[in-house]
């Protein structure tokens, strides 16, 4: 063989290397999921009872989509306000018991919960950051932590 073939050869090889490695990458990211979480204001105000106190007005949703192409399982969220180093794990008011984890959340799909923290639905109310962490299993066990931020304090 001449100096020709060898790099013909060699270019074949990372050619047919490159084409496996592609379509291996393609067929696992089509394998999983992708969850994110949002707030979104609604104009329209949501009621929430909450035990042993009067109805709070709620504006704001936090919202968990999934963008990825394959189903998620078991998704949980859990909510910080972080105070310096340190950070406070703060309730959902209006998740029921056993609503979380998610069995399940499909490619596309949004799951909204009203932002209101705490027991009384009021905690950190005039605060703006928070950092949720997110965990879900689709091929593999994922966590993902997301800030956010409130535009309107107070609602």
């Amino acid at each position: 063989m001449v100096t020709s073939d060898w790099i013909a050869l060699s270019a074949l090889i990372v050619s047919v290397g490159t084409a496996i490695f592609t379509l291996s990458w393609r067929w696992i990211s089509l394998r999983r999921a992708d969850v994110t979480a949002f707030l979104h204001w609604l104009p329209a105000r949501a009621y929430i009872s909450v035990d042993g106190c009067d109805d709070v007005s709620v504006g704001y949703h936090l919202v968990l989509w999934n963008r990825g192409p394959a189903r998620a399982r078991l998704v949980d969220v859990e909510v910080h306000f972080m105070d310096g180093e340190e950070a406070e794990t703060l309730r959902l008011t209006d998740v029921a018991p056993g609503e979380l984890p998610l069995a399940q959340l499909d490619p596309g799909a949004r799951y909204p919960i009203p932002w209101a923290l705490g027991e009384d639905g009021l905690a950190r109310s005039d605060e703006r950051r928070f950092v949720l962490t997110l965990s879900w299993t689709d091929s593999r066990s994922r966590s993902v932590q997301v800030p956010i931020r409130r535009g309107n304090v107070g609602s």
